[in-house]
């Protein structure tokens, strides 16, 4: 399964970053990509609320077939590179377990 990295916390990462969207075995997942959650945190909507509608925005996708089961299940087994505050939940982590089930999915067919 996937991990996430904070970029935060990770400088020479987010320098890395400024020149690619995948670096080694790490993608970055933020707005800027594809993966990225569209929706922000403020004063009406909380980092939990802002990763249940990513939950729903990722696999509406998916059923839209504007993501694959395979471009997810690529993602299995990266680290996946967020701006999050670590203490809170994370679309990355729904990111994660999402790409853990297209490979199972994906190897069941």
């Amino acid at each position: 399964m996937s991990a996430v990295v904070n970029l935060r916390r990770e400088p020479k990462l987010r320098e890395a970053f400024e020149y690619a969207h995948v670096v080694n075995n790490t993608v970055l997942v933020d707005r800027r990509t594809k993966w990225g959650n569209p929706f922000r945190v403020s004063s009406g909507l909380t980092h939990a609320e802002a990763v249940a509608r990513y939950r729903v925005h990722l696999w509406r996708r998916i059923h839209a077939s504007e993501v694959s089961l395979e471009e997810l299940a690529e993602l299995d087994g990266c680290w996946l590179a967020c701006w999050c505050v670590g203490d809170h939940p994370c679309h990355a982590e729904v990111l994660a377990r999402a790409a853990a089930r297209a490979l199972v999915e994906r190897s069941d067919a």
